[in-house]
């Protein structure tokens, strides 16, 4: 008896350590990484602990080690999985890590660990939004362990690539544009931001446009394969990518099949439809696919064709592996549930649902369930937006989500993303946690979010309680006017109503009367960011508001909202992390195009744009479209230091609407061009009624730049013109520039 009770003190000594918390102090921490793979885990950990409190450099023996690696005992990993274990002053992190399927387990253990354990918050890129705070310890108990195993098999809102953004500064003043370094900076820090909040893929499968390259390898001998326009031909678009297929010629399915069959048979295959409106078949054959109410447009329904075509490819594809998913996108003009057909084949078929932001989902996924859907992955275009006007669609993103959850399996997220501006913060922040934690509620999300300010949480969180109901009304104004037709909002051109104005600007006023110096330095510095975004979004609202109101022809102020705009983004609003180039190129070139202002400064031509005696020239000097439509595939601005058109494809239109003109002028039109011998270039002008008021043409003798101008009148009622620049195949290589139009004086 007496040996039993020593005994059993040390298994009760040993029990309470156990379950006793062990602390150790910051400054005495080392981390080390088993392998070089690990490096950035290493420096991102690192990183944070010294935001917490820990010094720059770490002692060479610390109280307690963490090693970024596995420890010898652990159990086998699942996909994706991420762990970490306490036991004996170390701390293991270690992952399913396979760069193959871009599994990074082990970094999001580290991120993990920082969660849990430090608190770690992070709203937005860049080191600006990372929320942490000081601390002096950091308690463990002995065996402590975690396990964290992403919800979905893939699942991310996409980065954002620095870069085209730094191709897009031709459009923005000179004092804005940044450098290509700083914008592969930021997105680097995008980059991260996502690995930060866990996004990433277990084991995606390959979807996306599945026939991009069918028009080189099938054309010449199989044309049969490719839709037929509207005059019983078969035909390519311009862009060869967006080419559609003959989906009731069953040749089309044997090519498939047979290249399916060359690759293995995998067990996925990606036949999602290639993008773009060009082209879809017009054959008898595809027609009677159809489902179309009488009377109904072409395009108003074209999913019943589409939903035949996969059914009766999965019948083939299943003889020869029964267990095939076929990977398609349910979006544009074969987005709406089907009419006559079902999913014949649920457990087979893999949809990436593309529904648009402003529709009621609850409504279209019930309906695609009745057809049979069961498995799907969710690849909507939501924040595929570039305006600098907050939208405040948070919630409605979210909503969209956990409805896809509720009425089918989901088994990836994949969100498209414009140019993480600002103005999406809270929406991209409820994007990338949603994704990653499926089962958290909104209102946590959003007080995850507000807590980042600090003491001004509360104001934060007023203020997008505040205006989420005016952006919801506002969105539900686009959308139902406007938005409809498009697929998503980088195409949205409109203004902000007199509501939301109003509303944004009582709720600015009194988040700028919240005292800042109960914040501290990082909470400060988050504080302004929104304060700017929200003033940005004012200015950017009114600027476009009053652009509309020139447009139509009605008395505006859009040269002193343009100039506010202008005085805004070179002062203080410089600071917001903000591509300026896209900022004035994507929904407002159109209305800055209209302003003195934007041509002295930016284009550099010095025209009065209220003066139709003025006239108008295109230099193309600064790279800018300034207006131009492409039509027929005409080549983008070829980047060079002297900018002009360059000509690369078979037929080349550009446009240029709405020129101002005065009745009963006589103006006079000259153009240059040169290109190889024989080339021909044709400019021609028209009034608003299709009649040509003035042709002038070029045909290159020797290579070298050539003129040509002519005179015309303006008829009487005519107030302005469209001018069409042509060139035909023999152009390839060609080039046009200074395009000008003047007044003739009397």
């Amino acid at each position: 008896m007496k040996k039993f009770v020593p005994f059993c003190l040390f298994v009760f000594s040993w029990f309470v350590f156990s379950l006793s918390a062990v602390d150790y102090d910051l400054s005495q921490i080392k981390v080390t990484a088993s392998a070089p793979q690990h490096v950035f885990a290493c420096q991102e950990l690192q990183k944070h602990l010294v935001l917490a409190g820990a010094p720059e450099k770490a002692p060479a023996k610390g109280q307690l080690e963490i090693i970024i690696g596995r420890p010898g005992s652990a159990t086998p990993l699942k996909e994706g999985e991420s762990r970490y274990l306490f036991q004996q002053n170390q701390l293991f992190i270690w992952g399913d890590d396979n760069e193959t399927f871009k599994r990074q387990g082990t970094l999001s253990g580290v991120y993990a660990f920082l969660e849990n354990k430090l608190k770690v918050k992070w709203l937005f890129p860049g080191d600006e939004g990372i929320v942490i705070a000081p601390v002096g310890k950091i308690s463990f108990k002995e065996g402590e362990t975690f396990s964290f195993i992403p919800p979905l098999k893939w699942g991310a809102v996409r980065g954002y690539h620095g870069e085209s953004a730094f191709q897009s500064y031709v459009h923005a003043p000179g004092a804005l544009r940044k450098s290509e370094a700083d914008e592969k900076k930021f997105a680097e820090d995008v980059r991260t931001f996502l690995r930060r909040q866990r996004q990433g893929r277990v084991n995606r499968p390959r979807y996306g446009h599945a026939f991009i390259q069918w028009p080189d390898r099938y054309w010449k001998k199989h044309s049969e394969y490719f839709g037929m326009d509207e005059k019983g031909k078969r035909t390519l678009p311009a862009n060869k990518t967006r080419a559609k297929l003959c989906l009731s010629n069953p040749a089309v399915i044997d090519q498939i099949i047979a290249e399916w069959v060359q690759n293995g048979k995998p067990e996925t295959i990606n036949i999602c439809p290639n993008d773009g409106t060009p082209g879809f078949c017009r054959c008898p054959g595809c027609m009677k696919l159809d489902a179309r109410k009488e009377g109904e447009d072409f395009y108003a329904h074209l999913t019943d064709r589409y939903l035949n075509f996969w059914n009766r490819f999965l019948k083939k594809a299943k003889e020869l592996r029964p267990d095939v998913v076929a990977v398609t996108y349910v979006y544009s003009y074969y987005r709406h549930p089907p009419r006559r057909e079902k999913i014949q084949y649920p457990d087979n078929l893999l949809c990436g649902l593309v529904p648009r932001l402003g529709e009621d989902s609850k409504e279209l996924f019930e309906a695609w369930q009745k057809a049979g859907m069961k498995n799907s992955f969710l690849r909507p275009n939501d924040l595929c937006y570039r305006s600098q006007i907050m939208r405040f669609m948070e919630k409605r993103i979210y909503d969209k989500f956990q409805s896809t959850r509720r009425a089918f399996k989901l088994h990836g997220a994949d969100y498209d993303a414009g140019a993480w501006v600002p103005a999406l913060d809270l929406e991209s922040y409820t994007a990338v946690r949603m994704i990653a934690f499926p089962e958290e509620s909104f209102e946590k999300i959003v007080a995850d979010y507000c807590s980042g300010f600090g003491a001004a949480a509360g104001a934060v969180r007023k203020f997008y309680d505040t205006m989420r109901p005016c952006g919801e009304r506002m969105y539900n104004e686009w959308y139902n006017k406007n938005l409809q037709k498009i697929l998503d909002d980088s195409q949205v051109k409109t203004s902000a109503a007199d509501f939301y104005l109003k509303a944004l600007e009582k709720a600015l006023k009194e988040l700028q009367q919240f005292p800042e110096s109960s914040l501290s330095e990082a909470e400060k510095k988050r504080f302004r960011r929104l304060k700017l975004t929200a003033e940005h979004s004012l200015l950017v609202s009114l600027f476009m508001q009053e652009g509309e109101l020139k447009v139509k022809g009605r008395k505006n102020r859009l040269e002193e909202a343009a100039k506010t705009l202008w005085d805004f983004r070179h002062g203080s609003g410089k600071a917001l992390p903000i591509c300026w180039g896209r900022a004035f190129s994507m929904e407002e070139l159109r209305f800055w195009e209209l302003t003195s202002l934007y041509h002295k400064e930016v284009l550099k031509d010095g025209l009065d744009v209220d003066d139709p005696e003025a006239g108008w020239v295109n230099n193309f000097d600064n790279g800018l479209m300034q207006g131009w439509r492409k039509r027929n595939g005409f080549a983008k601005l070829s980047g060079q230091s002297v900018e002009t058109l360059p000509l690369k494809q078979e037929t080349y239109v550009i446009s240029k609407h709405g020129i101002p003109v005065t009745p009963g002028a006589a103006y006079t039109l000259s153009f240059e061009a040169k290109a190889p011998r024989g080339a021909a270039f044709r400019l021609r002008v028209r009034q608003d009624a299709p009649k040509d008021l003035c042709t002038l043409r070029i045909v290159s003798k020797n290579g070298k730049w050539q003129k040509s101008s002519g005179t015309f009148t303006v008829p009487a009622g005519c107030r302005s013109i469209t001018i069409y620049c042509c060139a035909g195949k023999t152009a390839t290589g060609g080039l046009i520039d200074n395009i000008v139009l003047k007044r003739v004086k009397k």
